[in-house]
């Protein structure tokens, strides 16, 4: 049995601080410059998710995942304020707080859980303000905790589960995968924000593997040791924040990475 020495490292970047980038930012990489809500808008649907994929969901898992998804947006809105791009970073607050939110509500209503509208303007007002990354973080921190508190009424036996874990981390990975396929057209970047959105998905799949791996490499070490290196190879899509110049592999790659980690995970 190897040493699981990437997982270490992984769980070690994510103790670090969830604004960790998977990797080194891009020297000098080109982007461009998005404007707040009315550009973002052009691309935004009414609902970020597939209504006929939600629809084979069960309540909690679907919730999980459009919380684990408004923290992606916010993570992306992070790395972008630690270089300085507060109007990138604000394309991504925005649309957690326009188009992330308006499908979770009922479901906090349901569950007897506040809207965290407030929360999110604020957070979408620190970052369209330019006040600074610390400035940024600190509106941040009430949405963050208002989040996990939410999460935390999914059943602890359901939020500790090793399949739950799994099974979000792949939804986040296609909903990844499918932001790659919009960012790029041919090895021509046409959507940086989208680009950005599939960043952070990933960075919240990869918290997901750093809880549910250890476990499962004790129970079954074949299937773990697939699924990491399924998505060490899909994170090299992602070098940073930034596109490189030209896509790291194809769609149809992207697909078969998160194809190889779905069929590892039903193995379970």
């Amino acid at each position: 049995m190897r040493a699981p020495w990437r997982l270490i490292m992984l769980a070690a970047a994510i103790a670090g601080g969830a604004a960790v980038p998977l990797l080194a930012p891009a020297a000098n990489a080109q982007h461009t410059a998005y404007g707040p809500e009315a550009q973002l808008q052009v691309h935004a649907e009414p609902d970020e998710l597939d209504a006929g994929e939600l629809a084979l969901l069960d309540s909690d898992l679907a919730f999980a995942l459009r919380l684990h998804m408004l923290r992606g947006h916010l993570a992306a809105a992070k790395v972008l304020s630690s270089q300085g791009r507060f109007r990138e970073a604000a394309a991504h607050t925005s649309h957690a707080l326009h188009v992330s939110l308006p499908p979770l509500e009922p479901e906090l209503a349901r569950r007897g859980l506040p809207s965290l509208r407030i929360e999110l303007a604020e957070v979408n007002a620190a970052a369209n303000a330019e006040h600074g990354q610390m400035g940024l973080l600190a509106a941040m921190r009430p949405a963050e905790m208002r989040i996990w508190k939410d999460y935390d009424t999914i059943p602890e036996h359901r939020r500790q589960s090793v399949t739950f874990s799994l099974s979000l981390a792949l939804l986040l990975f296609k909903e990844a995968a499918q932001q790659y396929e919009a960012a790029w057209q041919g090895v021509h970047l046409v959507h940086l924000h989208e680009f950005q959105n599939g960043y952070g998905f990933l960075m919240e799949a990869r918290w997901l593997l750093a809880r549910s791996l250890p476990a499962l490499r004790k129970r079954e070490v074949k299937i773990a040791t697939n699924i990491e290196d399924a998505y060490l190879r899909l994170r090299e899509a992602w070098p940073s924040i930034d596109p490189p110049p030209k896509p790291v592999m194809p769609y149809s790659t992207i697909n078969g990475l998160v194809a190889a980690i779905e069929i590892n995970a039903n193995r379970l």
